[in-house]
């Protein structure tokens, strides 16, 4: 890769030239005058200079006549590019010191690319060089000295010109205000580069100018704004996919860099979009990509001429501003959307929000509310933001106690998860959840406090209501006359009442927690039990006899009923029996049946027991 040395002391001619020589694929060092230029051969291998004239501290033709006089450099072409100095006696000055090519800017962009590949070539420059010729220092400050009078007094007659292109500066700074205001006050954007590219038309009449924004998807150009642009043209390209050969501005976009095109027509990137250009009279198109903070492509500034035109200094000067005022905008709309984006995501979701919500600065001073909250307490939004403590709806007998809790959940040695009690506007006390969150800034650090806020007041009351029928049964259950067992679905027992202790007489502490096989029951009763449980699990409920034994080994009937308890989802979770000791009703039931024996008479069955009768059913 050949390097070539570019040596301007303006900006833009420095910017343009390397863009120009980058694209063709040379590498670039850039110097200011002819001192640094120095400096960058002694630190560098360069196989070409390309060289500005007048510059300060040392110009152009001190800088080559260095060169030619250091055999280091000597023998590196040195090729003079000026705009200043464009008289014959220039170039032929020029060509004496040893310059093997003299160019007047602006130069068409193909033709600076082939002067350089001749030279590399080694090919002879369309323009004969005159032949060397050793000059003394005297003559060499001679003919130099000459040449800038002559300059001088150019610059004489430029003062007028300067004059009126310093009017011109003011005139724009003027323009560049207008658009920082409509920037400042949120104008939409179509407007914004309405009035950009207006500016820029005003100062170069023969151009038009576009501005086009990269599309979400990242592969495409949505054009919005080009007010002089014939319209059909607009509309055909008013959607263009970005790449390598996708005219100036789709290739600008996708590689970062200005395009420069001075003839649609013979240019390779233009061969898809020739045609369209053409028939509406654009014969050239420059385009700079409009570039974030971060290089990222936001879009493209583009400017067409009805001529084929390559840009001066001065025109991309001016471009390079415009696009400027663009990039601020952009990105001021950007960050605008997404404020607006989140503000609007952050309203909707308070809104919504079922809970209440308080935010609370450093200060202890309320900044905001949701609806909910303000439904909640019954005070409006302006009755509660910009209050401090004590607030409106904290009740003044817990205002000390709610401060207390405060600085001690500042200080990090209280819960942020809480019960508390709040105050409606009409005086109402209510229960309420309250969980304490932090805001904090972009550095991390803390700006605010907001409380989430949810009334448990049917909360409360439905833990009211079930402890109250908690008690009930319970009280309930111990004032059973039957005994009551309920296990778990293993067979653990999970609860007896006071009857069943009695019955048994163990302990309710003896008994619960056991497992089976229990201590009451007989061991070949336990399959018929087991059974039992798997067959009430399902539902069915089972009533039989069973013996038992009492902690003091003394064994008895007892009548079992059993059954399920199950939960709100109509799972079976447990199950329960009814104990009665039937001792007694056994025995009057096996004399009953011997007496019906011994006179002949056929016993059926037990009828009922009524008043402490037993009533007994036989044949009639």
């Amino acid at each position: 890769m050949k390097t070539i040395l570019i040596v301007d002391d303006t900006y833009e001619n420095l910017y343009l030239l390397r863009v120009i020589l980058e694209e063709a694929g040379y590498l670039v060092i850039e110097a200011k005058d002819g001192k640094e230029g120095l400096e960058k051969l002694h630190q560098n291998s360069v196989d070409l200079i390309i060289s500005d004239i007048l510059m300060p501290v040392m110009d152009g033709y001190m800088f080559c006549q260095a060169c030619k006089k250091d055999k280091k450099f000597k023998d590196i072409p040195f090729v003079f590019y000026t705009s200043t100095y464009t008289e014959k006696l220039d170039e032929d000055f020029a060509l004496k010191l040893g310059a093997v090519k003299f160019l007047i800017k602006p130069t068409d962009q193909e033709k600076i690319i082939q002067v350089i590949q001749d030279i590399f070539a080694e090919t002879e420059p369309q323009t004969k060089s005159i032949k060397k010729v050793s000059f003394t220092e005297q003559e060499v400050l001679k003919l130099y000295s000459k040449r800038l009078i002559s300059k001088l007094e150019q610059k004489n007659l430029d003062l007028e010109k300067e004059i009126l292109e310093r009017k011109k500066v003011q005139q724009t700074l003027v323009n560049e205000n207008e658009i920082l205001d409509l920037i400042a006050t949120n104008t939409p954007l179509i407007r914004i580069f309405d009035h950009i590219i207006f500016n820029y038309e005003s100062n170069r009449p023969e151009f038009m100018g576009s501005i086009s924004l990269l599309n979400d998807d990242g592969v495409h150009l949505e054009l919005i704004s080009a007010p002089s642009m014939p319209k059909a043209f607009n509309e055909a390209i008013k959607r263009g996919v970005i790449g390598e050969n996708a005219g100036s501005c789709g290739t600008s976009a996708f590689i970062k860099k200005p395009v420069i095109v001075s003839d649609i027509s013979t240019d390779k990137l233009w061969a898809d979009y020739k045609e369209i250009a053409l028939k509406h009279n654009l014969r050239s198109c420059w385009s700079v990509p409009i570039l974030s903070e971060k290089n990222k492509v936001l879009g493209t500034f583009a400017i067409y001429s009805s001529i084929i035109n390559t840009p001066s200094f001065e025109n991309i000067r001016e471009l390079n501003s415009s696009v400027s005022l663009a990039k601020i905008a952009i990105e001021k709309f950007k960050i605008v959307a997404e404020i607006k984006k989140e503000k609007d995501f952050s309203t909707g979701l308070l809104k919504s929000m079922r809970e209440g919500l308080v935010a609370i600065n450093l200060d202890s001073e309320i900044i905001s509310v949701n609806p909910a909250f303000c439904e909640m307490t019954g005070f409006s939004e302006k009755e509660l933001i910009g209050k401090k403590r004590p607030f409106p709806y904290s009740p003044p007998e817990l205002r000390e106690e709610n401060n207390e809790r405060y600085k001690l959940l500042m200080q990090g040695k209280n819960k942020s998860d809480y019960e508390n009690t709040y105050m409606r506007k009409n005086g109402e006390r209510f229960p309420v959840q309250v969980l304490i969150s932090s805001i904090y800034d972009e550095e991390s650090a803390k700006i605010a406090n907001f409380s989430t806020v949810q009334d448990i007041t049917q909360r409360k009351k439905a833990e009211l209501d079930l402890k109250l029928a908690k008690e009930f049964t319970d009280k309930l259950i111990m004032s059973m006359q039957e005994g009551l067992l309920i296990v778990d679905l293993e067979g653990k027992i999970m609860m007896v009442n006071n009857s069943l202790c009695e019955i048994l007489g163990y302990t309710k502490e003896e008994l619960i927690g056991l497992n089976l096989p229990y201590p009451f029951a007989k061991t070949e009763d336990l399959e018929k039990m087991l059974a039992i449980k798997e067959e009430v699990a399902k539902g069915k409920a089972k009533s039989f006899q069973l013996e038992f034994t009492k902690k003091n080994d003394e064994k008895f009937i007892a009548s079992f009923l059993s059954g399920n308890i199950k939960n709100n989802k109509g799972e079976v979770i447990a199950l329960f029996g009814t104990v009665k000791d039937i001792t007694e009703e056994d025995k009057v039931k096996k004399a009953l049946e011997e007496n019906a024996t011994a006179h002949g008479i056929s016993y059926w069955g037990l009828g009922h027991k009524k008043n402490g009768i037993v009533h007994v059913v036989g044949p009639e």
